[in-house]
């Protein structure tokens, strides 16, 4: 039997395994890394949001509005 379910293929796959197994790691850091960025802006710019002063609610609305409009 030939085609993408054949041993061939199957045994490509293992003998780059290693690379596989990098590039999802590579992923799960990266997706790690900007889950922690985009909770840790978010918390920031909403207290800004919260904030009685002027001048940093301004620029909490900005960032916001800038973010959404991309």
């Amino acid at each position: 039997m030939g085609g993408l379910f054949s041993a061939y293929a199957w045994n490509k796959i293992w003998n780059f395994r290693h690379g596989f197994l990098l590039g999802l790691g590579n992923t799960v850091v990266t997706a790690l890394f900007g889950i922690l960025l985009a909770l840790l802006l978010g918390m920031l710019f909403g207290l800004m949001a919260t904030s009685g002063r002027k001048g940093l609610r301004l620029i909490s609305r900005v960032y916001v509005e800038f973010i959404q409009n991309t």
